[in-house]
């Protein structure tokens, strides 16, 4: 039977996909960016000498293509070393890059991150790993709505990356969501679910393909301990014709899977959504591969993949505990801009 938040999410899938194509809204687009130079700029300013000398890169720097799931190997400005107000900023910036829905996940992950530090018994405590404090952000190049720059942030089970050429936003990606415990199951916060929708729509759609399709869409092999892409900046070995093809699915099953990877698209807000809605389209949704390993039963290990021409979403239940969790949106040439931005680079001196 499926769940109804799986059901709820297919609904919306089949929603979004029936109103016509969006024509690229400039207008907004220049508002976004406007309101995310905006909010960089803000927090660029406050920062005294040290704290600058701490958080900000030149464009280019390899620490702007530095990624890692664990809270483990980036530099950066932590929240333990910004005033309050700082830390405010840095979410005025999260709130214009990203949509009300993907915020929601965002503040949810955050919050998330504070309960688990109490359930283990580590507040107050200060591993340089958990926590909060232990969130850190980058800027690179100088933030301003018509220059070339880059934000990142990266904590326990959050990493968000934004990029600008220009004056236009060209990157809002590599973008991973995690969370631990992923479902509350007991005291106060019991029924707190984060990335619930991801979850059970992708365990929906492997249940409901026949034996012929599972055969093509099984990955044989072991379990991964995580995401494939893991701490990679380039993804492109990845990419495989494994699995069932959007195509060699009925109706049903195809409205499923436009709605897990409309979930990972209306992350960030929808004039922005736009490009990687190009990017599907692009790259067809016929060449749409659905993979699956592990168990169909909620709190076992599971992995399932969705990968385009252009772009992969992964969700993984980790092997550090079965309510334990990871999920990302890659793009296998648009991740930190670097198609646009490594060629403003190398064309404009710095």
């Amino acid at each position: 039977m499926k769940s109804s938040a799986g059901m709820i999410l297919v609904i919306i899938g089949i929603a979004i996909l029936a109103m016509p194509a969006p024509a690229h809204d400039f207008e907004s687009q220049n508002r976004s960016v406007e309101l995310l130079s905006d909010a960089a700029h803000n927090l660029f300013v406050s920062l005294t000498e040290e704290q600058r000398n701490v958080a900000a890169f030149p464009m280019g720097d390899p620490e702007w293509t530095n990624i890692r799931l664990a809270p483990f190997g980036v530099k950066g400005l932590r929240f333990k070393a910004m005033t309050p107000g700082q830390i405010a900023l840095v979410h005025t910036i999260i709130n214009a890059g990203f949509s009300a829905s993907g915020y929601h996940k965002i503040g949810s992950i955050i919050a998330l991150e504070e309960y688990n530090d109490e359930l283990l018994g580590r507040a107050g405590r200060d591993d340089n790993a958990h926590g909060v404090h232990n969130y850190s952000i980058a800027l690179f190049g100088t933030p301003s709505s018509e220059g070339t720059w880059a934000f990142r942030l990266h904590g326990h089970h959050l990493y968000l990356s934004l990029g600008v050429a220009d004056g236009k936003i060209v990157s809002t990606g590599p973008t991973f969501f995690g969370g631990q415990p992923h479902e509350v199951t007991e005291g106060p916060r019991k029924g707190w679910h984060v990335l619930r929708a991801e979850e059970n729509v992708g365990r929906d759609l492997f249940l409901s393909l026949d034996e012929q399709q599972k055969e093509k869409a099984v990955i044989p092999g072991e379990m991964p301990r995580d995401v494939f892409s893991g701490n990679n900046a380039d993804i492109h070995d990845l990419k495989s014709d494994h699995g069932v093809a959007f195509s060699e699915m009925n109706s049903k099953q195809q409205d499923m899977m436009r709605a897990i990877v409309m979930e990972h698209v209306y992350h960030v807000p929808k004039d922005l959504a736009y490009a990687r809605i190009d990017k599907v389209e692009r790259g067809g949704w016929d060449d749409i591969r659905f993979s699956w390993m592990g168990s169909t039963e909620k709190f076992e290990r599971m992995y399932y993949r969705v990968q385009g021409p252009e772009f992969m979403i992964e969700y993984c239940v980790t092997s550090n505990g079965e309510n334990h969790i990871h999920t990302v949106w890659r793009e296998f040439d648009g991740d930190f801009g670097r198609d646009i931005l490594k060629d403003h680079l190398q064309s404009s001196p710095h």
